[in-house]
């Protein structure tokens, strides 16, 4: 289980998550029977699942596991003749901020015990450099496996909209907890536009 947000594109079909999420890395495989469980809460998704289309990632994951690529977007089939983002709407997709940012909020469905993975959790507050030479940023939070490809949103419109900048790839191990993220640049703004 991963978490992921829709995003506006011109298909009104796209969803974003972490690489790890629809490919194994590192010469595996893409993974199958992906579907998308909107505003999902208590075992039911408001919207109903959204079987997937294709998805896209870097080569420097698929090869590699890089985890400055743990990035990717999905496709999502209509329902009911209706898209996803004209039936649930849709976040803004941002790209080339730094690491420091203030009024962050990662929504996520984390798994990993005291979570269960049937309700949305949050953090919010700043973001930070992980280390000096790092691309990855990082916040305080403690929510784990089943967060992974949750939105990290900026500018934020309400609670639950804005425009996402990065996606939650994996925490930190030791110490105080605190998730991490590549911020987007150009690189994932081009396979966003090649998949939208």
């Amino acid at each position: 289980m991963c978490s992921g947000s829709a995003i506006n594109s011109p298909n009104k079909s796209v969803v974003s998550t972490a690489a790890h999420c629809v490919h194994d890395g590192a010469h595996q495989g893409w993974h199958t029977n992906i579907a998308f469980a909107p505003a999902y809460y208590n075992g039911v998704s408001r919207y109903g699942l959204w079987n997937w289309n294709n998805a896209i990632t870097f080569k420097e994951w698929i090869n590699n596991s890089d985890n400055s690529r743990d990035q990717a977007f999905f496709t999502v089939h209509n329902r009911n003749g209706r898209s996803l983002v004209n039936t649930v709407g849709g976040n803004g997709l941002s790209y080339n901020y730094g690491q420091r940012q203030n009024n962050v909020r990662i929504w996520g469905w984390p798994t990993d015990p005291p979570y269960t993975g049937r309700i949305p959790h949050y953090c919010e507050g700043k973001t930070y450099r992980r280390f000096q030479w790092s691309s990855d940023m990082r916040m305080e939070c403690g929510m784990g496996g089943g967060a992974s490809g949750a939105p990290w949103l900026i500018s934020r419109t309400d609670a639950n909209r804005g425009q996402v900048f990065g996606v939650t790839s994996r925490r930190t191990g030791s110490g105080t907890p605190n998730v991490l993220s590549t911020p987007f640049d150009d690189a994932v703004a081009k396979i966003f536009k090649d998949i939208g």
